[in-house]
């Protein structure tokens, strides 16, 4: 360095004659610029160490070890951030100052002293392992190495660098665990276990041995060739298993074996290898004695031939109960509505009878005033029995549709204008769903007249002045809806539930036909019918129909 300085200074420009005092000069200039260089010098190796220990604090920092240091005390002096992740604490200022007995556990103290005893002599710990307590009080289980701090000669302070193998810890006694459960299992197993490399038992549970017949000592290192009857099928089962197995990751054949006092099972094998990649692949079997469920088998086959003969027999026997008890039902319906039609065709028929004969009287007594109300009598009832024919022609015969388009609300208000309803109630229309749709115009318009019809019935015989009748229609998502809402005497949940059974009437008169002709020309058109009612409040009966039936399905 002093020859750098020499050189330096010699560089510079001089007079010649130079005195004692310039030579004294001179050697202070050189030993300046020497001084300057060593500056210099240090400054360049201070600023590298800056660097340095930037760059190793960087590491520490940023590190997924944990790290910490401890004083001659064994107290906290720093943490990383990893180590605070680690023990579950949010920042240094809760560690740092705190004694290392901090993350101690009593269970495993006198083995955390030893280590800093060792720390505290020199020696370094290469690598070891403890566990430690968090912030919450859970365990956390690590591996170390460990080193003392040293300066000038003496300790200062202890660095520790740590792993978290928690979950490694937690997996590997997950495992322990699993593993002597299998055991347990394997053991205890209801059905034959066992374990076959290339197709020779490893190992075998005891319930195998019972099945057999054979010991573990005489199963263990043999092929499994020795419980089959012959070459085919025990080759027949390596094939089939292994192509399943290949396919599906599970094999299962049904098979026989010989066991060892020479009678055959049915066994069903299951099996399933542990590691396909390994070099000698090891499967797992079950084996499930199904010599009985076999036997069961064959007999329900045996049953069931002998049910099958039977059931043709009785079926043969029920068709024929059948077909009598429909011509018995046929007979009973007939003579039910012979009955109904006979007394309601009596009661004008009589009524019509007495008319003539008193129409007959007046012409004798040639008083033909009198006649007319006879007249008007005998035609009212005439009427009366054409409608009872009508609706049992209507309920016997079923005719194709006609359909055509139809404006819903027009035609509604046309139906309702041909209605003569008694000067006591008040009808209210709200015709507003503005449909064009396909209808038989004529059948439809007897089902409203049906509903209508027993709707002012409902109102008759209710005992207030005021009797409200409501007729709407309104559009719905494909289709549309009508209503008829009366607030009349209503019905009982029995009724209602009968409402649309034939021949079934609440009235006094009327054959019971006029709901199930309605629900029946509904249906035709590919509608609904529903019936909300109030027994004493009155009755709403609503019309859900298709705008266009389906095509070809109109009927």
């Amino acid at each position: 360095m002093r020859r750098k300085a020499e050189d330096k200074v010699a560089s510079q420009p001089s007079s010649t004659g130079e005195t004692d005092v310039k030579r004294l000069l001179h050697e202070l200039q050189v030993h300046q610029v020497e001084l300057e260089m060593q500056n210099e010098e240090l400054r360049l190796a201070n600023q590298t160490l800056n660097e340095y220990e930037l760059h190793m604090h960087n590491v520490v920092k940023m590190t997924p070890a944990g790290y910490f240091r401890l004083d001659t005390n064994d107290r906290f002096v720093d943490v990383n951030d990893a180590w605070l992740k680690m023990h579950r604490y949010e920042s240094r200022e809760e560690v740092i100052g705190k004694h290392f007995s901090l993350m101690q556990l009593d269970s495993t103290s006198d083995s955390a002293l030893k280590h800093l005893a060792e720390l505290h002599k020199g020696m370094p710990i290469p690598l070891g392992d403890f566990t430690s307590r968090r912030k919450d009080g859970t365990v956390g289980h690590h591996v170390f190495s460990a080193h003392p701090v040293q300066h000038t000669g003496r300790i200062v302070g202890f660095e520790w660098f740590i792993i978290d193998i928690t979950q490694r810890k937690q997996a590997e006694e997950k495992f322990r665990k699993s593993e002597a459960h299998l055991q347990s299992v394997f053991r205890a197993a209801p059905i034959g276990v066992g374990v076959v490399v290339d197709r020779m038992f490893k190992q075998v549970n005891k319930r195998m041995c019972e099945m057999t017949g054979y010991s573990n000592e005489e199963l263990v290192g043999q092929k499994a060739r020795m419980l089959y009857m012959c070459d085919d099928d025990y080759e027949h089962v390596g094939r089939e298993k292994y192509r399943q197995i290949f396919d599906f990751g599970t094999g299962t054949v049904e098979t026989r074996w010989k066991c060892k006092a020479g009678h055959i099972i049915d066994v069903l094998l299951s099996s399933t290898p542990i590691d396909m990649g390994g070099p000698s692949v090891e499967i797992v079997f079950t084996a499930l004695d199904i010599s009985e469920r076999k036997q069961v088998e064959e007999d329900l086959v045996k049953h069931r031939e002998q049910l099958e003969l039977l059931v043709d027999d009785r079926t043969r026997k029920l068709k024929e109960a059948q077909l009598e008890l429909i011509q018995g039902e046929r007979l009973a319906t007939l003579g039910k509505l012979t009955a109904t039609v006979s007394h309601e065709l009596r009661n004008p028929l009589g009524t019509i009878q007495a008319a003539i004969f008193t129409i007959g009287d007046c012409l004798e007594r040639k008083e033909p005033h009198r006649a007319e109300r006879a007249l008007e009598l005998a035609e009212r009832n005439i009427l009366r029995c054409v409608n009872i024919i009508e609706e049992l022609t209507s309920y016997t015969r079923v005719k194709r549709l006609d359909l055509a388009e139809t404006s819903i609300d027009e035609w509604m208000e046309r139906v309702l204008d041909e209605q003569t309803l008694p000067g006591e109630i008040h009808c209210e229309s709200d015709l507003s769903s503005g449909v064009l749709a396909l209808i038989d115009r004529e059948k439809l318009r007897q089902a409203m007249v049906n509903l209508i019809t027993n709707a002012v019935h409902a109102l008759q015989g209710k005992g207030s002045t005021v009797k409200n009748l409501r007729i709407s229609t309104r559009l719905l998502e494909g289709e549309y809806e009508i209503c008829v809402r009366d607030d009349g005497v209503g019905m009982s949940d029995e009724t209602r539930e009968k409402i649309f059974e034939p021949l079934y009437s609440t009235k006094a008169f009327g054959v019971g036909l006029g709901m199930v002709i309605a629900k029946g020309i509904v249906e035709q058109h590919h509608g609904e019918i529903s019936i909300e009612s109030i027994d004493g409040k009155g009755t709403t009966v609503t019309l859900r129909l298709p705008i266009r039936p389906p095509e070809g399905e109109a009927q």
